[in-house]
């Protein structure tokens, strides 16, 4: 996940979280032909309203040429392109007959835009304007000013709507989609940090539901926004945007959110509302382990005492009998973490021990992943006489996955010969 924090220059004060259509259109106007792609499909010629191109591989073959104009296509790629499954004789003759409708929809002057050459057909560049072009330049910026600009020009997904159902063309708006999609989502993330840092509420708001609406699965972004609604006092806004998070993940990878964004809808329930420094502390603390840790008040435990007794009978068993299991499943955001946290305190009350380690189905397997986290927490998971209890090999073998035992290891010179396979699997650790 991108780490869209990492932008330094201020953001001049501004009313707004969008650029001004108005400019926008003065440039365009300056232009003989204006071509929309982003968010559907329009084509102006000389400053008029909407020009009507009924045939839709008209269309496609203007878009096609749009991006980028100037760049000349052989006739035979476009043909391809929109008739790839047709014979070759009548590949060619509809993609004349194509050409012929896009001169007469554009009309008049406009047509002199169109390069049409004896194997080449182009636009020229000088007489065009294409928004997705335009889009492309601003996006590549870090100035607040080109960034706003973008997010006024990306209304939406390359030709949204214009199907013409030919493999070839269907291929290469796919990937062309994607591609501006990813700077759409680049240049918001930047838009956003640069708002968040000059402390614009509303308009990082605006662009934090913007690059949601592009990608609902960041979760660093949910995340932004549930601060910036408690910032705005809007706490109930807050609690929204965090289910809407748990059903995203839900709906979209079956996942659960990260221990981060679960920790700060729990900050948000005990702190204040609209308190800025209870987020403030928040955001600059470390989010490792920190629901065992002391005086914390967590919510109440909500229709779960059933559950809750069955834990802690398990829980006496394995404290009189030895080591147990217990597997808690369930929806995301039913109250799982919740029960586990009552289950902790009732392990620690007992003179239990409680260590913490997390893995999600989302992430590429890693061996041991719930015990890397508990030998490598802020705390020392394994206390100096079980360390001195272990044998040299055990040792070895923890010592890439716990710091305590790597320590330890590197003071010991007795027993040089010790090596730790590779194949081993906390080796990669």
């Amino acid at each position: 996940m991108r780490n869209f924090f990492a932008v330094s220059r201020p953001l001049s004060a501004t009313s707004g979280g969008c650029y001004s259509s108005r400019t926008l259109e003065s440039r365009a106007k300056a232009q003989l032909l204006r071509i929309e792609l982003l968010g559907g499909f329009a084509v102006h010629v000389d400053g008029e309203g909407p020009r009507q191109l009924p045939a839709r591989k008209a269309r496609a073959l203007l878009a096609r040429l749009a991006l980028p104009a100037g760049r000349p296509h052989s006739r035979e790629s476009l043909t391809a392109l929109l008739w790839g499954d047709n014979p070759e004789d009548l590949a060619r003759q509809a993609f004349r007959q194509t050409l012929s409708r896009l001169r007469r929809g554009l009309g008049g002057p406009a047509t002199a835009a169109l390069l049409d050459r004896p194997d080449t057909v182009a636009l020229d560049p000088s007489s065009v304007w294409v928004d997705a072009a335009e889009f492309e330049v601003a996006a590549s910026g870090d100035e607040p000013t080109a960034l706003l600009r973008a997010a006024a020009l990306y209304r939406g997904d390359l030709l949204d709507g214009l199907d013409v159902d030919e493999p070839g063309f269907d291929e290469w708006r796919t990937g062309e989609r994607e591609r501006l999609r990813e700077l759409a989502i680049e240049a918001l993330a930047k838009l956003l940090a640069h708002h968040m840092r000059a402390d614009n509420l509303e308009p990082a708001v605006q662009t934090a539901l913007h690059l949601l609406a592009l990608d609902p699965l960041q979760e660093a972004v949910h995340r932004a926004l549930m601060r910036l609604y408690a910032r705005q006092g809007r706490r109930a806004a807050a609690f929204r945007q965090y289910q809407e998070c748990v059903q995203s993940l839900q709906r979209e990878l079956g996942a659960e959110p990260e221990e981060s964004t679960r920790a700060l809808y729990r900050q948000l329930l005990r702190g204040a509302p609209g308190d800025p420094s209870a987020l403030d502390r928040f955001a600059e603390s470390s989010d490792g382990g920190a629901w065992l840790a002391a005086g914390v008040t967590r919510g109440p435990l909500i229709a779960r005492a059933t559950a809750l007794e069955a834990l802690e009978r398990s829980l006496e068993r394995a404290l009189d009998g030895g080591a147990r299991v217990a597997l808690i499943s369930g929806e995301a955001g039913i109250g799982k973490t919740r029960l586990l946290e009552a289950l902790g305190d009732a392990a620690a009350a007992r003179g239990a021990r409680v260590l913490l380690g997390r893995c999600y189905e989302t992430e590429q397997p890693l061996p041991f992943r719930p015990w890397v986290d508990v030998l490598r927490g802020e705390r020392p998971s394994l206390e100096p006489d079980v360390l001195s209890g272990l044998t040299t090999g055990a040792r070895a073998q923890l010592a890439p996955c716990s710091p305590s035992c790597r320590r330890r290891r590197s003071r010991e010179t007795s027993s040089p010969t010790i090596m730790v396979p590779s194949s081993r699997p906390c080796a990669s650790w």
